[in-house]
């Protein structure tokens, strides 16, 4: 048996994540060795290293290293201990066994060892040996007789590295696995006492089984012919495994189906519970691999003449569909809800959510506010990244597109982007208004305005330059004046020292100068723009702003690091603009000086004929409510606009 069994050993595929159904075979085992035979207990008994000490000889907190698991059972008497000497032995072929399961013990285990006292003609005997692949036979070993109980232990010692996170389990976890490992048995079968045992005490499985009794409900079910029945079960309290489909084979657990991913289910009295529906039948008994981790039946319906999982897995969710038809119900609304209200939060949310309706059924109710948006965001990727190749490939099928010859589907796809796309924009500029609006409020830490260079990086970060442009999304000198953006990109200066634009040795730093309207290296019109901190008072605006018009006039030209230059002739335009606060007492002095009053008292304007220059002192709440205005029909279809 040397040569087979360390060829069983390697050649079987057990995968890492299944590392815990050696534990569970072992237990499977003491309880169909019971229920055959008589016995009463079953206990699953952590193994700890307890070679671990700190440097003053305390212990560090124990880690796992195996399992025992004992039971009541026959034992292995010579009829026992010859089926396991046996290699796909058919001692319990009318359990469903396939007499292989102790050898996916030594692939997850570097230590196994069986100690076992039964019952002879006469007396009780004992037997103990190693189980490991350097042995030939175990049929043979002689026993002993034993003055005590009936009694069998399995030790599992010695976890194999690659399988210990999936081992490495707490008590109560182990006791629900058991359970759902089980599950058929405790459903059809009268049960031992199954218990865990740990440092943390003792967890009777039977109790967990028990109380949720009353939380099972059963149904035949028939798939082609092959007659099937589902066990459904609520499990409450419990949140680790989910809701799922357990298909299972001779009483035990083969395979699991996540099912409701992200559905919280809720009774009728609004309490949560876990969904499990175990699958049964015969179909399953004679279809399941030797390794218990799979069905030998086609995936997909491929001999017509055969059932396929597809068709299983399909009628299944359609009776767990029925079954929670209520609570499925219940976590709609819940779902429905949420979108309603992250729609209404953010409008450009709401534009995915009605071109998507499938998205609703996608998304679990209990995701926070962040969750939620960047999910619906990541589908509205996705629907336009579809849509643009879809519309490229089928204009790219024909040279003209008819109507009813695909044109009707393009256009309301491109509507769809289009929609996203300036919903986005549109949502953008109000919030880039709500930040300017800060600007002008004091801070709850202390009562202060913010500083001016809060609302100059609002309108344009400062340091750039058209060498070094801000990204175009970042300026938002639309505030001011829509064409403003346009000729920023790439031709705006935003607090550089006056000698980048004129070449000059000079420490002057004006906030904005915009070169615009630039025609074959010649400039038609500057923008120049100076903000003031919000309440702050300031009379030498104006002086300030034509000292800058005339450098830059008598410099005559600029020369940028690329080499590009840009020069000014005696026509070129200044629109300068003052952004303060015209509250303080400022726009009083401007008002009984030459300037014109304009909107209201809100900004005052005037010419300055040898400059060839306007001044325009705007206040800033007037520069908000005009941003505003302009976006109106924009923010009211969103539903974002002032109340």
């Amino acid at each position: 048996m040397d040569a087979l069994l360390r060829g069983a050993v390697r050649n079987a595929r057990l995968p890492k994540d299944h590392g815990l159904d050696t534990v569970m075979e072992a237990v499977v085992n003491s309880i169909q060795s019971i229920h055959r035979d008589g016995g009463s207990k079953v206990v699953v008994r952590y193994l700890y290293d307890t070679s671990q000490t700190t440097i003053d000889g305390r212990k560090t907190s124990l880690k796992v290293r195996g399992f025992e698991i004992e039971d009541d059972g026959v034992g292995f008497n010579p009829a026992n201990l010859e089926s396991f000497d046996t290699l796909n032995s058919e001692a319990k072929l009318d359990m469903g066994c396939k007499g292989v399961g102790r050898v996916l013990w030594l692939k997850v285990f570097r230590d196994v060892t069986v100690d076992s006292s039964f019952e002879s003609e006469d007396s009780m005997h004992r037997v103990s040996f190693r189980f490991h692949v350097g042995r030939d036979k175990y049929r043979d070993e002689p026993s002993h007789h034993f003055d005590g109980p009936r009694r069998t232990i399995v030790r599992l010692d010695g976890i194999e590295k690659g399988y210990y996170k999936y081992l490495n389990k707490q008590p109560d976890t182990i006791a629900r696995h058991i359970l759902n490992h089980c599950f058929s048995y405790f459903v059809n079968w009268e049960m031992p006492d199954i218990t865990v045992e740990s440092n943390d005490g003792a967890i009777l499985v039977n109790d967990l089984f028990d109380e949720r009794r009353g939380n099972m409900d059963e149904v035949p079910v028939e798939v082609r012919g092959h007659g099937l029945k589902l066990t459904f079960f609520r499990f409450y309290g419990w949140k680790g495994d989910g809701n799922r489909v357990e298909f299972c084979a001779d009483g035990r657990t083969v395979k699991s189906m996540p099912i409701f991913k992200d559905v919280r289910l809720t009774d009728d009295d609004d309490e949560d519970f876990v969904f499990c529906a175990y699958v049964s039948g015969d179909l399953l008994d004679e279809n399941v691999n030797d390794l218990r981790t799979d069905f030998s039946i086609q995936e997909h319906r491929l001999d017509p003449d055969e059932v396929s999982m597809d068709e299983i897995v399909d009628e299944v969710k359609r009776q767990c569909k029925g079954y929670l038809g209520k609570a499925l119900s219940r976590d709609e609304v819940r779902r429905r809800e949420r979108i309603e209200s992250i729609s209404k939060a953010y409008p450009e949310i709401g534009l995915i959510c009605r071109s998507d309706p499938t998205i609703v059924e996608d998304i679990n109710a209990d995701m926070s506010e962040q969750e939620l948006y960047a999910y619906i965001n990541r589908r509205g990727a996705d629907m336009n990244t579809a849509a643009m190749f879809d519309i490229k490939d089928l204009i790219g099928q024909r040279t003209r597109i008819y109507e009813g010859d695909g044109c009707e589907d393009i256009m309301s796809r491109i509507d769809d982007m289009q929609r996203n796309t300036l919903a986005r924009y549109v949502i953008g500029r109000r919030l880039v208004i709500d930040m300017l609006e800060r600007g002008m409020q004091r801070s709850v830490e202390d009562d202060k305005f913010p500083l001016e260079s809060y609302i100059h990086n609002i309108m344009l970060p400062r340091g750039t330059d058209p060498d070094h442009p801000s990204d175009v999304n970042s300026c938002n000198l639309w505030l001011l004046d829509e064409r403003m953006n346009y000729y920023a990109y790439g031709g705006a200066f935003s607090d550089v020292y006056m000698k980048r634009i004129t070449g000059d040795d000079d420490e002057d730093r004006p906030d904005v100068v915009v070169f615009s309207e630039i025609d074959e290296g010649v400039t038609r019109s500057v923008a120049l723009v100076e903000f003031k901190r919000y309440d702050r008072k300031d009379y030498d605006m104006e002086g300030q702003i034509k000292r800058y018009v005339m450098k830059i006039r008598k410099a005559g030209s600029i020369e940028l690091e690329s080499g590009r230059k840009i020069a000014l002739t005696s026509e070129t335009t200044f629109h300068c603009f003052g952004v303060c606060d015209l509250f303080t007492g400022y726009g009083d002095e401007l008002a009984v000086s030459n300037y014109t009053s304009v909107y209201g008292g809100r900004g005052y304007y005037q010419w300055f004929p040898k400059l060839n220059a306007s001044i325009e002192f705007i206040d800033y709440g007037k520069v908000a409510s005009d941003a505003k205005l302009r976006n109106k029909v924009f923010f009211d279809v969103l539903g974002i606009g002032d109340e």
